[in-house]
């Protein structure tokens, strides 16, 4: 996730060619004039012996002969010079590099050479890189490539030049074209931070074949996917798919729970790869799921409509008001339904009333439209005028608008006005709707991520004892438990659903059920439920899910595997049973978790008519395990390790621990005791409101990338939030800005400095170099309690602001405390 250099490769003022030639095939000469043709208006850097000029740019015989460094350097030569010539580029001081081409024999060696100059490079077996808005073609592809608002990462070269060719034709540009290669260094996890902040990006779509680092792509995909649509296409489904991609280890099943846990969307096949491009490039922010669709004809409609029922898309129920409006203009025998009918002989006056209407409704969030070829309403007028009344209309912004131009020839020319106007169109109604669905899905996947989990009825207990026994089993050489010893350890543990049953009982009342736990090569400990089966099948009888797992987590996996029928085919179950799965299902998360030792865990249980879940028999294996659990999981697990007891002033104990998802409402309930006065301070403008978006973002962090400390005591009974310490690093774990917020009534008690004191420790601890914040100049409170922790204080006038800072030495050379 590191930045370092990434700004000289992906904005480079000055660009050295090394291979570049005059020879026609090549790629030194396709490069140059891919760089030329592009627009670029920093220096090119031509390096070859064998030439005075490439392409009529004045060449240099060597690297170090260059006039001056080059941000970026392309290497256009032979694999075997690789290394030397990185050599030469880090003597000269250049501090990035696009590879096209090396075996993997040559990669550890790139690798060193690389990281003794602290050089970043692309590839190797890269395309290499194209940033339209700066007229910057640094790659061999024969396709030019216009602005958008996409971003493309892919590792396939294949896969690259597909999507370049398809966008050319369809005039769709990309505001990023960035080609991994084998991700040697750059990775998919750095572009996605990078990709996150950049302005004229929209939405990002990722092609990838492999992972290097699971935890570091899962870590910026879930905080770009906060911001911006992510969509990603992953081949290898099939395992014959995935042995000749070389990801035989991972099953497909794991790579959706990781995409879907990520708050990304998948697609599955290149048709839908092209679709989401379209969708992403013009289709507007989409606020409501409901569609409305309108045609002239019933079969094109049908053929939208089965699509959207096979995705759980919803039909728009449109309000009287906008029922009436609709009677009024449409013909007594067009009956008003959704999808609406408007029959083969619509003219476009028709088409046109009738969307206005649906533009003019408050309810009508997205529109498709669908064009049969009709000699009453020829192609291209139809869109030509779809499109400005679509444009000019002034509550355009609010709606989406889809279209669906059906035909090759005669509406060509259509689909080109649509394209030009920034309208998505289709050239069939099954892929228009799949587009719409692409962005619900990805809405509720970001909805079901800042979903608020309830908290665990049943709390674990005895952790450290459980481990305990379990590292003596290991020691005894006993690597497996199974039977009475099993069930002993979980109701240890404190599952009450585990119990011993008699064998002879009948099993025609019950549901099966089966939940493992097993160790991905890629991605850690991950969780599969499905129902009992002799001839089990792990990626077609299961759901999956990345752990850890909370409440909300565990009921969206219930929930999958009932959807996908894979879970109580055979009659509903209570509400009430639900929830205790869940609860059992986070319980085992937690297991795992707690315990590295366990490699896998299988437990068979069933829910019988009478509503009774229970756990009767399973296997857990066991291993010796040495080193940071947590390194292990895909997703860091909550800290528990920082949790700390602190004594206040007035003599009551608080627990400083890292916040979690499930405090949300005692967090709404904390800042509905702190002045808006104190907010003001904290936020630096006045915050009427709190949504749960706003929550959310605050209670569910990614441990990796953000801390946050809340101080705790009981009052009432009840479980209180009376202060907030948070802070957030950079991609290279570097500098953090740090906030505090203490409960307005409790600031005498000590509580800011001690909250403020954990923070400096933790993130000295934590590697970074830098504790940064701001406050008003007339805080001053916060001033003074920041000069007596050591940090520096300078007041900016003109912004009305005062800065701290806080130079964070490491933990040994540091003061005590």
């Amino acid at each position: 996730m590191s930045q370092l250099g990434l700004e000289a490769l992906l904005k480079p003022k000055s660009i050295a060619v090394i291979g570049a030639s005059q020879k026609i095939g090549r790629a030194g000469n396709l490069l140059m004039k891919n760089l030329l043709a592009g627009g670029f208006s920093g220096a090119i850097l031509p390096v070859n012996p064998h030439y005075a000029a490439v392409c009529g740019v004045m060449a240099y015989a060597t690297i170090s002969e260059l006039p001056l460094v080059p941000d970026l350097a392309i290497l256009c030569t032979h694999a075997r010079r690789l290394t030397q010539l990185i050599d030469e580029l880090g003597h000269k001081g250049c501090p990035s590099c696009i590879i096209l081409s090396a075996s993997k024999e040559h990669f550890s060696e790139l690798s060193e050479q690389a990281a003794r100059w602290n050089m970043r490079l692309l590839g190797p077996n890269s395309l290499g890189l194209i940033a339209p808005y700066q007229g910057l073609n640094a790659s061999f592809s024969p396709v030019p490539v216009g602005r958008g608002n996409v971003a493309f990462i892919a590792q396939s070269t294949a896969v690259a030049n597909t999507i370049l060719d398809w966008a050319q034709q369809r005039k769709i540009g990309f505001s990023w074209f960035i080609a991994l290669g084998d991700g040697l260094d750059i990775d998919s996890d750095d572009l996605l931070d990078f990709l996150a902040r950049d302005t004229k990006t929209h939405a990002i779509l990722i092609a990838l074949e492999h992972l290097n680092d699971a935890r570091r792509f899962v870590s910026a995909a879930r905080s770009a996917s906060r911001n911006k649509p992510i969509v990603m296409f992953k081949s290898g489904r099939s395992r014959a798919a995935r042995l000749l991609v070389g990801n035989e280890g991972t099953f497909d099943g794991t790579w959706d729970a990781a995409i879907q846990r990520a708050g990304m969307l998948r697609v599955y096949d290149s048709h839908e790869l092209f679709s989401a491009v379209e969708s992403l490039s013009h289709m507007r922010h989409l606020k409501g799921e409901s569609l409305f669709i309108i045609s002239n004809g019933v079969a094109p409609a049908a053929l939208a409509l089965d699509v959207l029922e096979q995705r759980q898309g919803t039909l728009l129920q449109i309000t009287p008001s906008t029922h009436q409006r609709l009677r009024a203009c449409l013909p007594e025998t067009i009956p008003i339904t959704n999808p609406l009918d408007l029959k083969d002989d619509a003219t476009t006056k028709l088409y046109l009333a009738v969307t206005a209407i649906l533009l003019d409704s408050p309810e009508a969030e997205a529109i498709m439209v669908i064009h049969a070829p009709s000699a009453v309403s020829p192609a291209s007028e139809c869109a030509e005028k779809l499109s400005n009344l679509y444009n000019q209309h002034p509550r355009a912004k609010y709606k989406t608008l889809l279209t669906n131009w059906c035909g090759e020839y005669s509406s060509q020319a259509a689909r080109a006005i649509f394209s030009q106007a920034r309208i998505p169109t289709w050239r069939t109604p099954e892929g228009t709707v799949t587009a719409f669905m692409h962005r619900v899905a990805y809405h509720r996947n970001q909805k079901q991520l800042r979903e608020t989990p309830a908290r665990l009825a049943v709390q674990p207990y005895g952790r450290d004892d459980i481990r305990q026994l379990l590292q003596h089993y290991i020691a005894k050489t006993q690597f497996s438990l199974e039977g009475s010893e099993l069930i002993a350890l979980l109701q240890n543990y404190g599952f009450t659903q585990a119990k011993k049953v008699d064998p002879t009982e009948s099993e025609k009342d019950r549901q099966s059920l089966r939940i493992v736990v097993q160790h991905d090569p890629l991605f850690g400990p991950i969780m599969l439920v499905g129902e009992q089966s002799a001839m089990w099948q792990e990626d077609r009888q299961a759901v999956t899910a990345l752990l850890p797992l909370n409440m909300a987590l565990a009921n969206h996996l219930i929930a999958q595997a009932i959807q996908q029928h894979k879970l109580f085919r055979r009659w509903e179950i209570s509400s009430p049973r639900l929830s205790e799965l869940s609860e059992m299902i986070v319980q085992l998360s937690d297991l795992m978790i707690d315990c590295p030792e366990i490699d896998h865990c299988l437990l068979d249980g069933y829910i019988d008519k009478n509503n009774t879940l229970a756990v009767v028999e399973g296997k857990i294996t066991l291993r010796s395990f040495a080193g940071d659990s947590e390194d292990r999981l895909a997703i860091r697990p909550y800290p528990q390790k920082f949790e700390q007891w602190v004594e206040l002033k007035d003599g009551r104990n608080a627990l400083f621990r890292p916040i979690l998802p499930e405090d949300e409402p005692q967090l709404l309930a904390f800042i509905g005791r702190v002045t808006k006065e104190d907010l003001y301070y904290r936020y630096f403008s006045e915050i009427n409101e709190f949504t749960h978006d706003d929550l959310a973002t605050m209670t569910q962090i990614d441990y990796d990338r953000e801390m946050a400390f809340v101080a705790v005591i009981e009052e009432n009974g009840v479980e209180t939030i009376i202060g907030v310490t948070r802070a957030i690093s950079d991609s290279d774990n570097i500098d953090a800005e740090f906030s505090i917020l203490v409960r307005s009534d409790l600031k005498r008690l000590g509580l800011g400095k001690k909250l403020l004191e954990k923070m400096v420790s933790y993130t000295r601890d934590h590697g970074l170099k830098q504790l940064n914040g701001i406050t008003m100049p007339n805080n001053t409170g916060m001033i003074a309690l920041a000069r007596q922790l050591g940090f520096s204080c300078k007041n900016n006038v003109e912004d009305g602001i005062v800065s701290l800072r806080l130079t964070l030495l490491p933990p040994t050379e540091s003061h005590p405390g």
